[in-house]
């Protein structure tokens, strides 16, 4: 923008001409008339307002890119598909099925990818309802998820309800090649970390995932200590009592709807614990409170006889 100015002499400013030079920024000796300074304060105000709809058009643009990223997020974890929003017809969706339900079907339980393999079909079928275009043995269609699982499952049901809670907590956060990548056990305890614990590819836990799962654990004990991811105590069962034990296990893991033997066994033993006792000295009582008391007399004993409780003579 050009600007007229007027000039004077230097040695007839004054001190009002010097401080209004300062303030226009013009030379000492020249003054912005009223029409030029009038222009500047209105280009001024414009910039400044034009300033501000940019600030508010960028705040409002960073609002809605959070707010496509979150709906982002429910369709990809409502999307087992990976259609995209898109709209698989019916015959597409029956031959998807038949031809998943025969890989499923297939698939051999001792191989680390088949878990991973397990967790996709899985959840593919429940959440899409492709169950529902498949053939049972006798040629008619099932009537609901379990009942397809019961017949194609090729491990227990226990186990493929661990595969499919592990894969809706997992799959749309962490690339089918990545769990691939981890054993079952480590999937399995990754599954029950709080998901803003290893959604991010850099988080120390996922990372732990890919080693071994000692290094796991301890990642999960210091990162997220709320998991309450203990670490491993082994124990034999020998003898008769092995199938009966494996069977309540079993039992517990599916209905209760947890991953591993240790969860399973601690529930009951806790069960246990908490109902009647059937010894008749205890009558009422819980077997946990039959315990203390059969505790405390023989404790009790010990004390009368001399002795120290534990001592060992």
């Amino acid at each position: 923008m050009s600007v007229k100015v007027k000039s004077k002499s230097k040695g007839n400013l004054s001190k009002s001409d010097s401080i209004k030079a300062a303030r226009t920024g013009a030379e000492p000796g020249q003054t912005i008339d009223k029409k030029a300074q009038a222009k500047l304060d209105k280009a001024a105000k414009a910039a400044e307002k034009q300033a501000a709809k940019d600030a508010k058009e960028a705040e409002k643009a960073a609002k809605q890119a959070e707010k496509d990223a979150q709906k982002a997020e429910i369709i990809k974890a409502k999307d087992p598909l990976m259609m995209n929003g898109k709209v698989m017809t019916e015959e597409v969706k029956r031959e998807f099925a038949i031809a998943e339900d025969k890989r499923f079907r297939s698939l051999e339980s001792s191989y680390r990818h088949t878990q991973v393999e397990m967790m996709v079909i899985l959840r593919e079928f429940q959440a899409a309802d492709l169950w529902q275009y498949v053939d049972n043995a006798k040629g008619k269609k099932f009537t609901s998820f379990d009942k397809w699982l019961r017949e194609a499952a090729p491990v227990s049901r226990a186990s493929a309800y661990a595969s499919l809670k592990a894969g809706e907590k997992l799959l749309p956060y962490i690339p089918k090649e990545e769990l691939e990548g981890m054993s079952v056990r480590n999937i399995n305890i990754l599954s029950k970390v709080p998901r803003v614990k290893f959604e991010k590819v850099d988080s120390p836990i996922r990372k732990a995932a890919q080693g071994s799962e000692k290094d796991l654990r301890d990642a999960v004990s210091k990162h997220a200590p709320e998991a309450h991811v203990e670490h491993n105590q082994k124990f034999t069962v020998e003898g008769t009592a092995a199938p009966i034990i494996r069977d309540a296990l079993e039992a517990v893991k599916l209905l209760c709807e947890v991953f591993e033997d240790g969860e399973a066994l601690e529930i009951l033993a806790s069960d246990w614990l908490q109902s009647t006792s059937q010894d008749e000295r205890f009558a009422g009582m819980t077997n946990m409170g039959a315990f203390e008391a059969l505790k405390k007399q023989l404790e009790s004993e010990v004390d009368e006889q001399g002795g120290l409780v534990g001592e060992v003579a």
